[in-house]
Formats: C-alpha cells, structure tokens, sequence
C-alpha cells in the first residue's frame, strides 16, 4: 500500500462526509468503484481495525 494512495482515498472520504451525499451517490459523482470506497471507508475511519 501507497502512502499517496491512502492520503488520495483520505480526501474522498473527507469530501464525501462534506457533501452529504450516499456513499454510492458520491462514488457515481467521483466515478469511483464503490467496493473501493468502502474498503477504504472502513481502513480510514476504524483505524484498520475490523
């Protein structure tokens, strides 16, 4: 795992709390792949515990 990849999926997380959107609202928004997005949802707001 990259440093520079979990700061990038840190700002999506960051942006998606902001705007208030779904998870797979914001994902189609981004075009992200939404299994991506919660994967790092869960590695970045739990500590990567679980």
């Amino acid at each position: 795992m990259t440093h520079e990849r979990e700061q990038l999926w840190q700002q999506h997380i960051t942006q998606w709390q902001a705007s208030g959107l779904s998870g797979m609202a914001y994902c189609k928004q981004q075009s992200l792949t939404y299994c991506r997005f919660v994967y790092w949802r869960k590695k970045l707001t739990h500590g990567g515990a679980g």
